[in-house]
């Protein structure tokens, strides 16, 4: 198979199953999770050493190679962590460790990572306003592309952690969006920009809008859906009902609150499957909550704006 098929990742996964599969098997105090070669051993130190030489002894009969200068040994435990770490012969971490690109460990760890990932975004940002495509390219790079790891980290990481990263994200786009109209923010209704085009909007994405609360309907869903993906193991393995239910509540409380009605128990919604698909209706409630065009109120800029081939209309108070 060449490099790129895509049908590669597939064919890899099937490869790997079985002697995943077995890991959890022989070594059921360690869970196995896996996203392609991003494999991560669970447990206690004294069962993920033995577990880790059986994986690689197993992926190694199948010409795969474990690379332990790539790998890291994490635990909020430093002793532990060295101690593994060495006998591994493995690099170790007492603050955290970035899994399927998404930051695992203290919250400060947490924290420095989602900033650096803002400022990547930024760089980027920078990068594309000095390039000679077009005017629309821009718009829809902006839009498509470089809000979409800010996005995947707001449904994996609490919106305290987040909050800062995403806010400097969301400017950094707004701002740009800006230049490309030659405008600032005072003639601008900035709320429209997030709305989507159908409905007279830019359709920028503004995960903070409503105090986060999309975010945080993304972030109960795709707690719903590891959920339900680790069902089957240890109880201690599952999110609801384990270490992280006070923060699922919280999160859940806040939702509720906003979508209005007769409270629901989190655990009668995660029942009923309402959680899968929490993001898509709680940011369409947010769409519609924000302020409508008034005739009364909203006056053209200069007619519209062409941006290359695709036209769009902004407002500003009249």
């Amino acid at each position: 198979m060449r490099q790129g098929d895509p049908c590669g990742p597939l064919f890899f996964a099937l490869t790997i199953q079985p002697i995943l599969q077995s890991v959890h098997d022989n070594h059921p105090d360690v869970r196995v999770i896996t996203y392609l070669d991003d494999i991560v051993l669970q447990g206690p130190a004294t069962a993920v050493a033995p577990a880790y030489k059986f994986l690689s002894d197993h992926l190694a009969a199948v010409g795969l190679v474990v690379q332990p200068r790539k790998s890291v040994v994490f635990s909020l435990d430093a002793d532990a962590t060295a101690s593994l770490g060495s006998s591994l012969s493995m690099p170790h971490s007492a603050e955290g460790l970035v899994v399927a690109g998404c930051q695992v460990g203290t919250q400060s760890f947490v924290a420095a990572h989602a900033r650096a990932a803002a400022d990547d975004v930024e760089r980027l940002i920078d990068t594309l306003m000095s390039t000679d495509i077009s005017a629309q390219d821009k718009l829809q790079l902006l839009r498509k592309s470089l809000q979409v790891k800010m996005a995947h980290l707001a449904r994996c990481l609490e919106l305290q952690q987040l909050e800062p990263a995403l806010l400097k994200t969301e400017a950094a786009v707004q701002n740009a969006f800006l230049r490309l109209i030659g405008r600032t923010a005072a003639d601008v209704d900035l709320d429209q920009l997030c709305l989507p085009r159908g409905r007279g909007g830019v359709g920028l994405q503004r995960l903070t809008a409503s105090d986060g609360v999309a975010r945080t309907a993304g972030f109960l869903a795709a707690a719903a859906q590891t959920h339900a993906a680790l069902q089957g193991g240890r109880d201690c393995w599952l999110l609801f009902g384990g270490a992280a239910t006070a923060s699922l509540e919280q999160a859940w409380e806040q939702v509720s609150a906003f979508q209005g009605g007769e409270p629901v128990p989190l655990q009668t919604a995660l029942s009923a499957g309402t959680l899968q698909g929490l993001q898509r209706a709680v940011s369409a409630q947010v769409i519609k909550r924000l302020p409508m065009l008034n005739a009364c109120l909203k006056t053209w800029l200069s007619g519209r704006l062409v941006l290359g081939t695709a036209t769009v209309t902004v407002f500003c108070i009249g």
